[in-house]
């Protein structure tokens, strides 16, 4: 998941809540194009989605 989410231009900042089953990724955007995250982790085999 570090290098999808260090290629993404729009990322400034992400962390895994990892003391949850679900391991909840919060993920701060100098922008609002969600869908570039979510597509890239998908792509990478990771399910994501907004929540």
């Amino acid at each position: 998941m570090t290098p999808v989410l260090n290629m993404l231009d729009n990322v400034d900042e992400w962390q895994v809540d990892t003391s949850t089953d679900d391991k909840i990724l919060t993920v701060e955007l100098d922008d609002s194009d969600i869908q570039s995250v979510i597509k890239a982790l998908n792509e990478a085999g990771y399910k994501a989605e907004p929540i």
